[in-house]
């Protein structure tokens, strides 16, 4: 396996790690009643719902462990990088998620969050691609404020080099 194909398969498995961790946490935040129709129809996911802080602190730990790995193997790690990216959108579908559990459970579901839930599955898709393909180590956004300082001082100079 070469270097680019085992960061790309580790990053696969950093996204994949945050998904599971957001599929594991959404139980808490649900209503009993539909936690335990998801558990009755779901059964890989009874031991989950039982158990939750104990799987929440593995996969944490798990998902800690590959990180730092990455991190001294491929560069890849950053302040600001595309998991910070990743783990920050993954936040905000917390709601679409315990929405998708009471579809399972056999709740309604309007018909407008219907269309902002498969939305919302699109963008992350799309998002996922994106971040795979950055360069390591990279930082996403704009430089910061001292990068960007940098960065004016350097032209300035070359200008005035140039023009001495």
């Amino acid at each position: 396996m070469d270097h680019d194909e085992g960061l790309l398969q580790a990053r696969n498995e950093l996204m994949d790690g945050t998904e599971r961790m957001l599929l594991q946490r959404t139980p808490g935040g649900l209503d009993p009643g539909i936690r335990a129709s998801v558990a009755s129809k779901m059964p890989e996911f009874k031991p989950v719902a039982e158990d939750l802080n104990r799987y929440l602190a593995a996969e944490t730990l798990r998902l800690d462990v590959l990180r730092t790995w990455m991190g001294f193997y491929y560069g890849d790690r950053a302040r600001g990088d595309w998991y910070d990216v990743y783990c920050k959108a993954a936040e905000m579908r917390l709601e679409s998620i315990g929405r998708d559990f009471e579809r399972i459970a056999g709740m309604p579901v309007y018909k407008a969050e219907d269309n902002r839930d498969a939305a919302i599955r699109g963008i992350n898709a799309s998002l996922r691609l994106r971040l795979l393909q950055m360069p390591p180590g990279a930082r996403v956004g704009r430089p910061g404020i001292r990068t960007r300082w940098n960065q004016w001082l350097n032209r300035n100079h070359e200008a005035n080099e140039h023009n001495g």
